[in-house]
């Protein structure tokens, strides 16, 4: 199965057989919501499970560039709205 994030545009793959689960995903944040979820769900069940975690350093820059265009835009509109601030904070103490 593969689901991709509609915001940020990673991937989760997930492989499941009898008794085994494999998640992969190159946002870290995904496969850790996953291990918590899992692990409380297991845990309300007092079911035993064994997790295993790899992260890749390289996982870490594919998301950043994914969300550097989004960083960027909301930068941009949060100091347009800053000048248009001045802007009107001047154009009220000109007309006083």
């Amino acid at each position: 199965m593969t689901y991709k994030s509609s915001f940020v545009g990673t991937y989760l793959f997930l492989k499941y057989s009898d008794k085994v689960a494999i998640f992969q995903s190159e946002s870290l944040s995904t496969v850790s919501i996953i291990k918590d979820v899992i692990s409380q769900q297991a845990s309300t069940r007092n079911v035993h499970i064994n997790i295993q975690f790899e992260d890749n350093d390289q996982s870490l820059k594919n998301v950043l560039e994914l969300l550097k265009p989004k960083f960027e835009y909301y930068s941009a509109i949060t100091k347009k709205y800053q000048v248009l601030t001045a802007l009107k904070e001047i154009s009220n103490q000109v007309n006083f």
